[in-house]
């Protein structure tokens, strides 16, 4: 190719990477609807509870006073705030655009923070970067996803690498405004959130320390006014945040040796891969740091700085009372700009040959081969749950339309899919008395109502939203070609129930009847000649079993409504005769065909601890037993496989108490970690040879 035009090829190429990106994350936006603090923030903040005088944002005051409230009384994170507030205020097909291109924007960030000018030119890089965050931002669903959480967490992303910038290319600025400007973005960032600010702060240090060591100038003074401002930020937030409702209201973390073991088994959990990656990475940089130059060491040193504020981020941890994977959304951000740096340090180190590509190629392709049906995986569930959404909120804007005060909308399934925005996130609840419930009052709040009463047997209502074509093109080209091999190698998601079927028990029953079980007269006195029983036989009509039989009396050549005949846990059919009429013989029977009751049931599967480790919403008949494959590393009396028995009376919640497997009795836990073992010892091999063939 021309070598003038192969540039603009690779700008080309990264602009259909962002642009594919952007579809992809806007696709998922439009089906993740509103939870928890977004009502709240729709209107001027003064409190957790609304005020008699709660009122919508009308000019910038209203926007000043409700962050000053919030800062006082809640918590001090004034840039999140600031952020949470403008999302509340946009229309949510604006929100779901902006917030998309916000995605796209942090993954070019941090490639321009590893590559600077450079970076639109090498879309691999950028394709990597996404799918590194695809897999390894925890807790997506509340820290992309979510309106409030995406706030508090994606948006100030940007802050924090733009502040980072002048940092890391030691830019000389000696403008006063330049500096002025890096000050209050410094302020900006140490106001995001805790570990974001923590983080920021050393990473700003680390960098202005190395920066003046090796090229001292009055530069320095900008970068230290930067670092000033952060530090200004930070603290301010830590004091103002201290003692806070917020704080309050989260109570005292577990003891302090208890908090460690959780906080690093959680590391390990959400960024044990990333950390195994970045050390062995290290190693290899190190081995080699003798045939380093200054842009080899420049990047190497840079992604030192970045994994170990990474690390510092997650012992900060240990200070919060509640542990949930969004806590880690930053120290991950830090560990994928490290492990950019690194990738890019050994491309440098090999003089950025055309075969450094090829390693980075093959990654990329296995990520992607793994990351589509992901995505459709994670679709399915985010949909899933937003259908409740969207019907509680269509009844609710119905009910504001037509002036009534009350709605009464479908209850959601819990969900414990990282990617779905209402993992952990605070909906509506079931109370005879609404008006306290903290989600329920702001929903009706939001919709302009008194009250909103959880209501199962509210049907749901389709969705409109349609995937784009541009997502629905890409899947479904992966499924017709791909998807075998995929799912044999790769397979995507617990499969909950392996297998659902009529209880043995009620076969047995069956058996013990007879074929053709004829009403027992025992109540019929020989001084009333003209009574005659009739047995009524409910048979399920997928199961053919009789599920259950009821014996009725009348005298004989008169008629008996059996239009409500009907047995627990199951349909009567409509097809079904209304009225008998007795006859004189003693055996008389009739047959009602019924259908069995469906079952939504949320499983728990809980730890020996009490813990949640994961749930499962299923759904089965009365009278079957369902086969449920345990969570990954987990059993049942030393299975994997547990039974559930499904009654008429079965209640919407189960528990199953699980205890883990030790890893040495369930190496199928270390696939995926030998799969990248293996990679890198390849990649060292590859290294061994490619060092050789520069000689």
């Amino acid at each position: 190719m021309n070598k003038r035009r192969y540039p603009i090829f690779l700008a080309l190429a990264s602009t259909v990477v962002l642009f594919i990106t952007f579809m992809f994350m806007l696709n998922l936006n439009q089906f993740s609807g509103y939870t928890g603090d977004d009502f709240l923030y729709h209107f001027v903040y003064a409190g957790a509870w609304p005020t008699e005088h709660l009122r919508p944002y009308h000019n910038l005051w209203d926007f000043v006073s409700a962050v000053y409230t919030h800062m006082s009384i809640w918590n001090a994170r004034m840039t999140s705030i600031i952020f949470e507030i403008f999302a509340m205020q946009l229309p949510k097909g604006i929100f779901n655009i902006f917030n998309a291109a916000i995605y796209a924007l942090v993954g070019l960030l941090l490639n321009i923070l590893v590559s600077g000018r450079s970076a639109i030119f090498k879309p691999l890089h950028l394709l990597l970067t996404f799918l590194l965050m695809w897999f390894f931002i925890p807790g997506m669903g509340t820290t992309v996803l979510w309106a409030s959480g995406t706030a508090n967490y994606l948006w100030p992303t940007v802050i924090i690498i733009a502040f980072f910038l002048p940092f890391r290319f030691n830019k000389d600025i000696k403008k006063r405004s330049l500096s002025f400007g890096l000050f209050l973005l410094g302020i900006l960032a140490g106001f995001t959130n805790e570990v974001g600010g923590a983080t920021a702060i050393l990473v700003a240090v680390l960098f202005m320390i190395y920066n003046f060591r090796k090229s001292p100038s009055e530069g320095i003074l900008t970068q230290a006014y930067g670092v000033l401002g952060a530090i200004i930020g930070f603290v301010l937030q830590v004091s103002l945040s201290a003692g806070s409702a917020e704080t309050q209201n989260y109570g005292k973390s577990a003891g302090f040796w208890q908090q460690i073991q959780v906080v690093f088994s959680e590391t390990i959990h959400y960024s044990g891969y990333l950390i195994l990656i970045l050390l062995i990475l290290s190693v290899l940089l190190f081995i080699r740091r003798r045939q380093w130059e200054d842009t080899v060491e420049n990047l190497v040193v840079s992604s030192l700085f970045f994994f170990g504020s990474g690390l510092a981020g997650c012992v900060a941890i240990i200070a919060s009372p509640i542990t949930p994977a969004r806590l880690w959304f930053v120290s991950n951000i830090l560990f994928i700009t490290a492990l950019l740096l690194m990738l890019e340090a050994w491309q440098e180190l090999r003089l950025q040959k055309i075969w450094t590509k090829l390693p980075l190629f093959l990654v990329i392709l296995v990520m992607a081969f793994v990351a589509i049906p992901s995505y459709a995986y994670n679709l399915k569930e985010v949909k899933s749950s937003y259908q409740y959404f969207y019907t509680a909120q269509s009844i609710a804007q119905k009910a504001q339309k037509t002036g009534e005060s009350v709605a009464r909308v479908p209850g959601m399934p819990i969900t414990s899919n990282s990617f779905n925005p209402y993992y952990g996130t605070p909906y509506l609840v079931a109370s005879e008395h609404p008006e306290k419930e903290w989600a329920n009052v702001w929903f009706a709040q939001y919709y302009g109502l008194k009250q909103v009463y959880l209501d199962n047997q509210v049907p749901l209502q389709k969705v409109p939203n349609q995937d784009f074509v541009l997502v629905r093109g890409i899947i479904s080209l992966y499924k017709r070609y791909l998807g075998r091999l995929q799912t044999s190698l790769f397979p995507i998601g617990p499969q909950t129930v392996l297998k659902a079927e009529t209880d043995p028990s009620l076969i047995s029953k069956n058996k013990k009847m007879g074929k053709n079980p004829k009403p027992n007269n025992d109540n019929l006195s020989s001084s009333k000649p003209w009574l005659r029983n009739a047995l009524i036989r409910y048979i399920d009509v997928q199961s053919k079993q009789i599920v259950g039989t009821e014996r009725i009396t009348s005298p004989y050549n008169e008629s008996y409504d059996i239009s409500h005949a009907s047995v627990q846990g199951y349909r009567t059919l409509a097809s079904n005769p209304k009225v008998y009429r007795f006859n004189q013989s003693t055996e008389q029977t009739i047959d009602i065909k019924v259908k069995a009751d469906l079952h939504n049931i949320t499983i728990f599967f809980n730890d020996n601890k009490g813990k949640t480790v994961s749930t499962a919403n299923i759904e089965a008949l009365t009278n079957q037993i369902v086969t449920i494959q345990l969570p990954r590393g987990y059993q049942k009396n030393s299975s994997k496989i547990t039974t559930l028995s499904i009654q008429a009376d079965s209640s919407w919640d189960q528990t199953l108490i699980l205890t883990k497997i030790p890893f040495w009795k369930d190496w199928s836990r270390l696939t995926l970690l030998s799969i990248i073992g293996s990679g890198l010892v390849l990649l060292l091999v590859y290294d061994f040879f490619l060092e050789r063939s520069m000689k």
